[in-house]
Order: C-alpha cells, then structure tokens, then sequence
C-alpha cells in the first residue's frame, strides 16, 4: 500500500504566471504530483482565500518522509 505525503501551495502566492511556473517546476523536480486546483469558491482552508492547489508524492515503505506527512509550501 503506497503511503502518501502532502503539500498545499496557497495561489495567493502565486499572482504572477512566471511564479506559479517556477513552483510547479520546484515541486515537480522533488517528486511531488498536482492533484487537484481548487478556487476562491472552495476555500475550505484558512488563509486560502484565493485557492490553493495540492500535491502529493509517494512515501517509500519503511521510510519517513521528509519534513511533515502534510504541510503547507511557500514559494
């Protein structure tokens, strides 16, 4: 069973293309995988008031992962 390690990136902080391109590229480049893009209208978060978007990547068996099992990144 694969375990999973998450990672919400606020689009807030994300306002200009050039950022949003440089994150998603950070973010890739360490294995993580975009799950969904959620908008203003499912701010189900605090202080995501603008989106957010969420990425997950594997957690090999036996390890832990590096830094919280799910965390907030900023860019």
């Amino acid at each position: 069973m694969t375990r999973w390690q998450y990672r919400i990136v606020s689009l807030r902080m994300c306002k200009q293309a050039e950022r949003l391109t440089s994150a998603l590229g950070a973010l890739g480049s360490d294995g993580w995988e975009l799950v969904a893009v959620y908008d203003k209208a499912s701010n189900w978060l605090s202080g995501m008031e603008k989106g957010f978007a969420l990425f997950k990547r594997p957690v090999p068996s036996g390890a832990e992962p590096t830094g919280a099992w799910a965390d907030t990144a900023s860019f």
